[in-house]
């Protein structure tokens, strides 16, 4: 079985969603933005809602737009390590001395 990619499945259903309306994405379709959504912790209650025939279609198409925001902002890092494990390097955080530092106060003349 070939795998779509996340893009190619929210791609799909967004056309589905446009010409013939939510309540027409077939069910093969649904499955797959779900497993989707899945793959990267998306948002629960939003994939219970976009499954759900008894919501409103405007409720329905608001859980499409934020599980859509979800994997699109997540799909590339599930998979494998971090930029910084592959490469070697480590985070550098500022100490506590360095974000207590005082900073000067800007006033404004006029």
């Amino acid at each position: 079985m070939e795998r779509t990619s996340s893009p190619d499945i929210l791609r799909r259903f967004a056309e589905v969603l446009e010409r013939d309306g939510i309540e027409h994405v077939p069910a093969d379709l649904l499955n797959e933005l779900l497993g989707a959504a899945r793959a990267v912790d998306a948002s629960a209650v939003a994939m219970a809602v976009v499954v759900d025939p008894t919501e409103p279609a405007v409720a329905r198409e608001r859980a499409f737009g934020l599980l859509s925001i979800q994997i699109i902002g997540r799909f590339d890092r599930v998979p494998g390590p971090c930029h910084r494990q592959r490469m070697g390097t480590a985070l550098v955080r500022p100490s506590s001395a360095d974000r207590r530092a005082p900073r000067r106060a800007v006033i404004a003349t006029a």
